[in-house]
């Protein structure tokens, strides 16, 4: 028996794309993916695609056949190096040019987050009393017009 997953759209979208992460690297950074050294841009678009669907690293690696600690590492590395955050600074402004984002009303939400580990963490800021428990706060600017994703800012969670 073959399984087919039926994947959500915005899955399809992500794996239709072709982009190269390249252009958002550092210029002198080096990361070896395993002993087969993967390439930097499969790594990151399972990385993406794991982010999306809200799946652990286990599931990915059975689905990627890369091992889950080759993910953690170019996670690791593609966080500490920015990749992320310029990749998204990217997408917002190639929405903007392209009329996906209009811009001229956007509505900001925040959120609490609490700890993985449900204990202090590194930019946590302790205890919310008023949330009674120790997280972070997220904060999202939205187009209003079209629900694109602006800007996102991470704070501490206490009040």
């Amino acid at each position: 028996m073959i399984f087919v997953p039926n994947l959500p759209k915005k899955v399809h979208f992500l794996t239709s794309l072709s982009f190269s992460i390249v252009p958002f690297l550092p210029w002198k950074c080096t990361f070896v993916g395993g002993r087969t050294r993967y390439d930097k841009d499969l790594l990151f678009v399972w990385l993406l695609m794991k982010k999306v669907l809200h799946w652990d690293y286990r599931t990915i690696a059975d689905m990627a056949g890369i091992s889950h600690s080759t993910l953690i590492r170019a996670n690791d590395f593609f966080l500490v190096h920015g990749i992320y955050l310029r990749f998204f600074r990217d997408l917002v402004k190639t929405a903007y040019k392209n009329g996906m984002i209009q811009g001229d009303k956007v509505s900001l939400d925040s959120s609490f987050v609490k700890t993985f580990s449900r204990k202090q963490e590194r930019g946590s800021g302790g205890w919310n009393g008023k949330k009674e428990a120790i997280g972070f706060k997220l904060h999202l600017l939205i187009d209003a017009h079209t629900s694109f994703s602006i800007a996102l800012i991470v704070g501490d969670g206490v009040p």
